[in-house]
């Protein structure tokens, strides 16, 4: 009996110490990737959107007609809501992250390809169909290397504007509508881009211009601009940042959740808006601030404003729901948390909140005017 005691208690110690070796196995997995593993990784979240990309563009599958997708009527409710705010973001933000880390590569290379001023940046980032999340993780690739205001210049620019954004523009909503909203897009991008960079300094009390070091978050020390290239593997740097950045990504599409489950979008078609309704003063202040948190890219913005203009929303508060709607939402500004730092996002946040207000308000009092 005692010797069947014994060789029970082994048994079980060995599987006890079976366990806790895979769950360490598991743990150095995720925290240090073989380069395989992060190669596979990389390839799948790659396949993995690129078939997610071509279906929604060929079927023409937006935010405004989701329930038209497979996915929507295949899942429950909340079930498509996480694959749509957390699966899907995660997979744009990773692969953004993987392409950010190239680039950042290829600027060592080829210097003279990327802007170096922030007018060049704005007309670089308009003639990129990129998203907010699919654009913030270039500051990872350009921090050090070109200075704070020619890359949040084109960190801005990009969602803001795109050949198709422009066109879209144009064929729904007009002419006057279409140049407006450029022209504004480029003054909200240089006044926050050379807003965030001259208040972190003041803040944290450094005068030497162009350092990354002004936002201690940033990932890895900030480099001068001749910094001699990396040479790890691209893949396990890529989910080195991104596991770093993914708490914040959970938060932001738990909120973003909460938000599509209250439906402002509907409140807006509406035009049930206090103060007057969507032409007031008041209702299209609350139009641009309703853009703050939603989850709009690649003109779908264009699409939900056309109905709305013709229920009599402003040119004004259209231009401004358009600039805070795509330039910035929940997802981004916590990406954006993690790589500029906390101080500089809500700085960033409010100059895209304020300028876009002042923005709005100016193009109405020009048009009564």
């Amino acid at each position: 009996m005692l010797a069947t005691g014994g060789s029970r208690n082994a048994v079980a110690a060995g599987t006890e110490g079976e366990l806790l070796a895979g769950s360490t196995v598991r743990a150095s997995i995720l925290k240090r990737p073989s380069p395989r593993f992060a190669r596979v990784v990389i390839l799948a979240a790659t396949l993995a959107l690129a078939g997610d990309t071509v279906y929604r563009t060929v079927a023409r599958i937006g935010y405004l007609n989701r329930e038209e997708c497979i996915l929507y009527r295949a899942l429950p409710g909340m079930g498509f809501l996480i694959f749509e705010h957390l699966v899907e973001t995660g997979l744009i933000a990773l692969v953004g992250t993987f392409v950010a880390i190239l680039l950042a590569r290829q600027l060592h290379r080829f210097p003279r390809l990327f802007p170096a001023r922030p007018i060049a940046a704005f007309l670089y980032g308009a003639a990129l169909p990129l998203c907010s999340c699919a654009a913030v993780p270039l500051l990872y690739a350009m921090r050090g290397k070109r200075d704070e205001r020619t890359t949040l210049a084109f960190i801005l620019a990009a969602p803001l504007l795109s050949p198709h954004i422009i066109v879209l523009s144009f064929a729904l909503l007009g002419t006057a509508y279409g140049v407006l909203r450029i022209a504004a897009s480029f003054v909200l991008v240089m006044a926050t881009a050379h807003l965030v960079p001259l208040v972190g300094k003041r803040r944290a009390g450094r005068s030497q211009p162009g350092a990354w070091a002004d936002f201690p978050d940033v990932q890895g020390p900030a480099c001068p601009g001749s910094c001699p290239p990396a040479r790890g593997d691209v893949c396990r740097e890529t989910l080195a940042v991104f596991r770093s950045i993914f708490p914040y990504l959970l938060i932001a599409g738990t909120l973003s959740i909460a938000l599509d489950l209250l439906g402002p979008e509907r409140w807006l078609e509406a035009g049930s808006l206090p103060g007057g309704g969507l032409g007031s003063a008041l209702g299209g202040a609350l139009v641009v601030l309703a853009g703050i948190p939603l989850y709009l890219c690649h003109g779908t913005e264009v699409l939900l404003l056309r109905p709305l203009v013709h229920h009599g929303m402003s040119l004004g508060s259209a231009v401004g729901f358009s600039l805070t709607s795509t330039g910035v939402c929940l997802t981004s500004l916590a990406m954006l948390g993690r790589f500029l730092g906390r101080r500089a996002t809500i700085v960033l946040a409010g100059s895209v909140l304020f300028t876009a207000l002042a923005l709005g308000f100016a193009i109405d009092r020009l048009v009564a005017f």
